[in-house]
């Protein structure tokens, strides 16, 4: 007789090798959802692959079926990883920070955990440390890919087209140029959505001015991170002070920095 998988969700789930019993029981306690889901999935998989008289009409049918089952994945996906940046605390799980235990614990690429994040940071409401809800950044965008009006890379695209908007126009018409791209986007392939954007900017910024003012405070950020051969890896976005201030400390590192500062 052989052994149950460790999951304990059933011998041939795709879940049997990746979930451990714990996070099998966690689920079934907290979204049983999931699990159903998990079944009904590869239920599909073995259908449409021993569906011989499928012909191409009902393949692209099922396609688009399987695509919005995506859409409507990736919203909750987006929604869970809102939880995890509230609830998660990642030394207790060994990892430095949330993309790098997403990495570890979802094998996934540090590209992949950055998405997750960028989406739920954008689409999904959070709650202030008090407990206030606080609506989400682009709540159309967030609303319309949960009601599978558009595709992931769709709704990446919004977010890159609001991101890319000058500081102040962003504050003033954010949500009404959120509205067009997100009304627009069912119709639209995504290169269309990204023209549709430029022509946003183009018509809210026409001489370009705007986009040269500074970033909204909350734009800019430091991130310090060192490498398992001591190096250290410096990404972020500084206002022209700060900028100035580190980058002669960084091309002038013989020169005592209090001097460079004063």
């Amino acid at each position: 007789m052989s052994a149950e998988p460790e999951s304990g969700i059933g011998a041939g789930s795709s879940a049997a090798e990746f979930l451990t019993a714990a996070d099998t029981e966690s689920i079934a306690q907290h979204c049983p959802e999931i699990l159903t889901a998990i079944h009904a999935l590869d239920t599909a998989n073995a259908t449409i692959g021993n569906s011989a008289a499928v012909d191409g009409f009902a393949s692209l049918a099922m396609g688009k079926g399987l695509e919005l089952l995506r859409r409507k994945l990736e919203s909750a996906m987006a929604s869970n990883t809102r939880v995890m940046v509230d609830e998660v605390d990642p030394p207790q799980y060994g990892a430095r920070r949330l993309p790098h235990l997403l990495r570890q614990t979802m094998r996934i690429s540090a590209s992949g955990a950055t998405r997750r994040l960028r989406m739920a940071s954008w689409l999904t409401p959070r709650r202030t440390l008090s407990g206030q809800p606080v609506p989400a950044q682009l709540p159309e965008a967030g609303g319309s890919m949960a009601a599978g009006l558009l595709s992931v890379e769709q709704a990446q695209e919004v977010i890159k087209q609001i991101e890319m908007l000058p500081a102040r126009v962003r504050s003033e018409h954010g949500p009404a140029v959120e509205k067009l791209l997100v009304d627009n986007a069912p119709d639209l392939q995504v290169t269309d959505v990204r023209a549709l954007g430029a022509r946003v900017r183009g018509h809210l910024d026409p001489d370009g001015r705007l986009a040269a003012e500074p970033a909204h405070p909350d734009e800019y950020f430091v991130s310090v991170k060192q490498k398992t051969n001591g190096d250290w890896r410096l990404s972020g976005l500084l206002d022209a002070t700060t900028g100035l201030t580190l980058n002669a400390l960084l091309t002038n590192r013989q020169q005592n920095p209090a001097d460079i500062v004063a």
